[in-house]
């Protein structure tokens, strides 16, 4: 079980940092970039959504995040013992749903 759990952990790290990182890029400099561009902004844009694999990558790499967790909180919680999920896990229930909410808004953005 514990290297099951290794591994999802390696999962939910290396997903979570390509999901934030690219977020964040997109957010502080490809979108700037994009309005100084005006017009020709929107064809990058419709670009790099219409034939790159960019929205799949990115919303694999969000649920990958989100599934992988969910499975590491589960062990931890002792399968979803609620005395545990809001007594001592209660900061680790917090971040579920941040992270849950966050893939969800993420999604129907996108």
């Amino acid at each position: 079980m514990s290297a099951l759990v290794s591994i999802l952990g390696i999962i939910h790290i290396f997903s979570a940092i390509f999901w934030v990182g690219t977020t964040f890029f997109m957010v502080f400099f490809l979108n700037p970039t994009l309005q100084r561009l005006g017009p020709d902004g929107g064809k990058v844009m419709q670009t790099l959504l219409g034939s790159t694999r960019f929205s799949l990558a990115i919303a694999a790499s969000a649920w990958l995040t989100v599934l992988a967790g969910l499975f590491m909180y589960g062990a931890s919680t002792g399968g979803w013992e609620m005395s545990i999920m809001f007594g001592s896990r209660l900061p680790l229930t917090l971040g579920a749903v941040a992270g849950i909410a966050a893939g969800l808004v993420g999604t129907l953005v996108q």
